[in-house]
């Protein structure tokens, strides 16, 4: 029976642990999970602090973890415990609801994690680091759609009978209160094995809930104090980058390395990794003083407590949000400024626990403060994981964490083996690649400056010119519309109007892809229609025995899938782009709705396409399976 309150809401009485929700929420919710709904929550006290650094993080901040596997395994009984896990632990059973209002966690009472088990047995040794790599960078691209998205994906990659990587992607929201270790459980068919697994470190040494709940009142009153003094007077430092008024976000990335000259020379000047952070963050500042002509230069830097011991490393971690001041007169000598911020993120640790939203409160000027953060998240060793030898049991290979933040600019500081590695994650409306590159030459440069010339003075510092980059997006659309009226030409779309074409493509989205990249997920609730603007894609679909095996290639003016044109489902088949890129064009269900109910003539065109792609698929499934 619903009730109205005194802002002339509309709630409606529930069971769930949220007594009340409003209309809309429920109306919402409903959409994607109909009435499989076994609660509704508020956020806990982790998953809120993630939305209170919304400039140092998003609901998106998700961690991949890769193991090594060595032994006969059982796949059955990895899929088996991820089930068992699923069932025992409602937070992996878990939907979010991200409003501006009010933010909403849904205990689903069924949800099995997205498992992809891939045979590479054939693949070359010498393949095998790069091909994990290219893993965990489709990993970061692909993100997670928080309402409708499984929130926990694992990879079994067999390289060889007794050598499998996995590979295990979640979100920080359900960071908490459940523990790795148990996907492992009986999968070696030997004790020594089993006796290794209980050797392993445990995830659940402590939660970040309970860390956030332990800060005591008086923590807090001086972790405040600190901040107001540090960031009195501070403002959003300046960047080669362009206005934004619009609030429009299109992602793009560019990944470099240290060569091996600064690499050596970087870690022989600050000798550990804490050190080598503190280098990075100074060098950054510095530039930032150059680029903004002011001894001032405020930004924001994301640490984890992660140590340089990959074995001993905890899969559970805190998250540190710094803010960082650098106000360094132009006199002094550039080993004094690293020196102090040395003992500024030193001292500034211990003031971590306080959320962008409780700085904004403090000092209203922090709202806008934070325009681009480096993240230090994955600032420790990992390894190759060829390099990674042992002879029975499980080990961790590499931690490393990733955002879809719409931060303008966030960039990521990782090490592997002796490599360190930079990674830009930029709006490409906001920042141009010269823009990035640019950056990224000026930061270099400074930092081999400080390493080369310690004793220097700041004011010597110099920087490279920006140089000026035009985009052309008028002939980019021209170019688009011409694929359109290609697109139009092909069979399946012969049939239609004018003005059923315009229904169809008027509200449609353009999804850029690269090479390895995931379009759909067996088991995603599939609500869209796929369809191929350029591009190869692979179609795959998992068999009887757990592994998956190839069903066919797709390419342009072909839909990926039919499996949910009438209505929303779970779908049949993964789709993986295989060319260097892909552009696809996603179309909502109701608009394809909409003109077969209007155009018997598309429906058939239709259902000849579908039944053309179903033998297709046929053919190849029997023949990958002889």
């Amino acid at each position: 029976m619903p009730i109205v309150t005194e802002k002339n809401q509309k709630y409606v009485e529930t069971d769930f642990s949220i007594a009340q929700l409003t209309e809309e929420e429920l109306k919402e919710i409903r959409s994607y999970y109909f009435y499989s709904i076994e609660d509704v929550k508020p956020l806990n006290k982790s998953q809120q602090w993630v939305l209170d650094n919304k400039s140092f993080l998003s609901p998106n901040c998700c961690h991949q973890v890769l193991f090594k596997l060595k032994g006969i395994i059982d796949i059955k009984i990895i899929k088996d415990n991820l089930v068992k896990m699923a069932k025992n632990n409602p937070i992996l059973r878990t939907a979010f609801f991200i409003n501006n209002e009010r933010s909403l966690q849904v205990i689903l009472p069924e949800r099995a994690p997205e498992i992809i088990f891939l045979d590479y047995i054939k693949m070359k040794v010498d393949n095998i680091d790069y091909f994990l790599d290219e893993l965990l960078l489709v990993g970061q691209r692909r993100g997670f759609d928080l309402k409708k998205d499984r929130l926990l994906r694992v990879r079994v990659i067999r390289f060889a009978a007794d050598t499998y990587a996995m590979l295990i992607v979640f979100p920080q929201l359900i960071e908490d209160n459940w523990d790795m270790k148990n996907i492992f459980n009986g999968i070696f068919q030997d004790q020594e094995g089993l006796d290794l697994i209980a050797q392993m470190p445990s995830s659940r040494q402590y939660s970040f809930t309970q860390y956030l709940e332990n800060r005591s009142k008086e923590d807090i009153i001086k972790t405040f104090a600190y901040w107001k003094k540090i960031l009195f007077d501070a403002k959003a430092p300046e960047l080669p980058m362009s206005q934004n008024d619009l609030g429009l976000y299109e992602r793009d990335s560019f990944v470099t390395e240290l060569d091996e000259n600064l690499t050596n020379l970087t870690t022989e000047f600050a000798n550990t990794n804490g050190r080598l952070i503190a280098l990075f963050e100074t060098a950054w500042g510095l530039m930032l003083q150059k680029y903004s002509k002011e001894n001032d230069a405020t930004f924001g830097i994301v640490l984890s407590n992660h140590n340089d011991d990959i074995d001993n490393a905890d899969f559970s971690n805190v998250i540190n949000i710094l803010p960082v001041r650098l106000r360094e007169n132009q006199e002094d000598r550039i080993g004094y400024a690293f020196k102090r911020q040395q003992v500024h993120l030193f001292i500034a640790k211990s003031y971590s626990g306080c959320s962008q939203k409780e700085l904004e409160l403090l000092w209203p000027n922090c709202k806008n403060l934070f325009n681009h953060v480096l993240n230090f998240y994955d600032f420790y060793n990992s390894k190759r994981f060829t390099e990674v030898d042992f002879s029975l049991g499980v080990k961790i290979v590499a931690i490393n964490s990733y955002d879809d933040n719409e931060n303008d600019l966030i960039i990521y500081f990782r090490k592997i083996d002796e490599i360190i590695q930079i990674e830009f994650v930029y709006n490409k409306i906001v920042f141009s690649k010269n823009n990035i590159e640019n950056l990224l030459i000026n930061f270099l440069g400074v930092l081999t400056q400080m390493v080369t010339k310690p004793n220097a003075k700041i004011s010597e510092l110099k920087l490279i010119e920006e140089p000026e980059d035009i985009v052309d997006t008028a002939e980019e659309e021209r170019i688009f519309k011409l694929g359109l009226a290609e697109l139009r030409k092909k069979e399946l779309f012969g049939n239609l109007t004018d003005k059923e074409w315009q229904t169809l493509t008027k509200n449609i989205m353009v999804k850029k892809y690269i090479k390895g990249d995931i379009i759909l997920a067996e088991g995603e609730l599939q609500d869209n229609i796929y369809l191929i603007y350029e591009g190869l894609v692979e179609v795959i679909r998992s068999s009887n025995d757990g592994w998956n095996r190839k069903l066919g290639d797709l390419s342009f003016g072909n839909i990926i899938s039919y499996n949910n044109l009438f209505e929303a489902k779970e779908s049949s088949i993964s789709a993986k782009v295989i060319s260097k890129k892909a552009n696809i064009i996603i179309i909502k269900n109701e608009y394809i709705n909409a003109v077969l109910a209007s155009n018997f003539d598309f429906l058939k065109d239709v259902i000849k396409a579908i039944t053309a792609q179903a033998e297709l698929f046929q053919n190849l499934w029997l023949k990958n399976i002889e």
